[in-house]
């Protein structure tokens, strides 16, 4: 049983990163048509840090349809690439695209059970608190924007019947990191 498990793993992993590259979202190709953006993915951060200190962030997932939306209200942190998560952070270089965040942990997470999922009504949001730190190594000091994806239905993941689908993005937020 534990080697079934094991090749399950693999083969999940292999399946996942050989997905086909147009299903990477770069910052620029969230959905970002207000006429067509049932949610809004809001961010409050420092204004600036100092090498070694937290970088707290808020992350707000708010409902500005005129309707429910079905989301995943676990909002775990992870990265672009990784399975089991449903917010992953962009780090560039103030004026540059290249994302430069590294990834700081290796996790295991299980998917989201049914339980993760609910309604949100017009106007409801629902909210999560992470040190941006655990998660993400940010090089050196400088200015950096920093921009959060919501996304709920990743590749092998559950999605219930009606899940609001696709890659919802904050606005770039600045962040500077003083040397101390």
């Amino acid at each position: 049983m534990m080697m079934l498990s094991g090749i399950s793993i693999i083969l999940a992993l292999v399946y996942f990163n050989q997905s086909n590259q147009s299903d990477m979202t770069s910052r620029n190709e969230c959905r970002s048509i207000e006429n067509d953006k049932p949610l809004k993915v809001m961010v409050n951060l420092p204004d600036e840090i100092s090498i070694g200190q937290p970088c707290e962030i808020k992350v707000d997932i708010k409902n500005i349809s005129g309707s429910s939306v079905l989301v995943n209200k676990r909002l775990s942190v992870g990265y672009q690439n990784s399975l089991s998560r449903e917010l992953y952070i962009s780090i560039c270089e103030k004026g540059s695209s290249t994302d430069i965040g590294k990834q700081k942990v290796l996790y295991e997470r299980q998917f989201s059970p049914s339980s993760d999922f609910v309604w949100l009504l017009p106007e409801q949001q629902i909210s999560t608190k992470f040190n941006l730190l655990d998660w993400y190594e940010i090089p050196s000091a400088g200015i950096y924007t920093i921009q959060v994806f919501y996304q709920a239905d990743e590749k092998l993941a559950y999605k219930p019947d009606g899940l609001c689908g696709g890659t919802f993005c904050s606005e770039e937020k600045i962040l500077t990191v003083k040397s101390e």
